[in-house]
């Protein structure tokens, strides 16, 4: 189920920022946070957990993603949250 939920967000993180999917190691939490400077303008993969709620404001929306270390927030196009099935919380 952690897989499929992860193969999930991949795919929504491509389609939300319209990146071509390709084959690429993704970036944990702890080096976008350390490295944010440097990685400032640049095009990451980033996997993780949709976490919380959803906030929707309006044609764009706060989502939270936890790859088990950091949880990061990702800004996105509204209309790519529906093939979201699954939200993690504390149960």
């Amino acid at each position: 189920m952690r897989k499929l939920k992860t193969l999930l967000v991949s795919v929504f993180i491509a389609y939300s920022l319209q990146l071509t999917v390709c084959y690429a190691d993704s970036v944990l939490s702890n080096k976008l946070i350390e490295k944010a400077r440097g990685l400032d303008g640049t095009k990451v993969t980033y996997k993780g957990e949709v976490v919380t709620a959803i906030l929707n404001r309006g044609e764009y929306s706060w989502v939270n993603l936890n790859d088990g270390d950091n949880a990061i927030g990702i800004w996105c196009k509204t209309a790519s949250l529906g093939m979201v099935k699954f939200i993690g919380d504390y149960k």
